[in-house]
Formats: structure tokens, C-alpha cells, sequence
């Protein structure tokens, strides 16, 4: 996962970080700040986005996710998580934004 190498860069201090998928442009700031401003901060371990059509990114992980995090091996093992972490989900509007994976998907 491309997750894992990027944890090493992550501030000591921080309390977690917000995972979004590169592949996903449609992702707003605004459902970023939501799940930040909802559950940002050590005493929530994992919060997820969930959009009219279910749970999707941007995702929150509390540092405490962080050993669970360096785990995985593609960047959809991250919902696995949800078995070990208790979850809080934040409301997103609309459906979960279309991830962009072919050529045909990008025009």
C-alpha cells in the first residue's frame, strides 16, 4: 500500500492523518474538513465517510491505527480496519465520488 512508506514521514506530534485515494479527484475539501472536524484527534481511531451510497474517503486514522496501517498491502485492505479500531462515521453529501482507474474512466 502506498500508505505504509508515507508513515514514516508523519510528524511525531501528529494525532493521525487522512487517507485519500489519489485515483478518486472527486473528493471535495468539504468532506475532507467535515470528517476532520468531527473526528480529528486521539480519542476517535478510525472515522469514514459515508455518503448517501455508503462508506468511502477521505478516512481518518488516529496514530493508534498506525501498526494496523503498516500492514497493508493495497490501499483497500484499509477497510479491514474497521474489525479492529472502533469506527465513527461522518455524513458526506452525495455518493461516493467515482474512483478514476482506465484511461476511458478519465475521459
Amino acid at each position: 500500500s502506498s500508505i505504509v512508506p508515507a508513515l514514516d514521514a508523519i510528524d511525531r506530534r501528529t494525532d493521525g492523518v487522512v487517507v485519500l485515494l489519489g485515483d478518486q479527484p472527486g473528493i471535495t475539501s468539504a468532506a475532507v474538513w467535515s470528517l476532520v472536524a468531527e473526528v480529528a484527534g486521539p480519542a476517535t481511531p478510525l472515522g469514514i465517510s459515508h455518503y448517501d451510497n455508503g462508506p468511502g474517503h477521505p478516512v481518518w486514522c488516529a496514530r493508534e491505527t498506525f501498526g494496523d496501517l503498516r500492514q497493508l498491502r493495497t490501499d483497500d485492505d484499509l477497510w479491514h480496519l474497521t474489525d479492529h479500531h472502533p469506527l465513527t462515521q461522518v455524513d458526506a453529501i452525495g455518493n461516493i465520488p467515482p474512483r478514476i482507474r482506465t484511461w476511458d474512466h478519465y475521459r
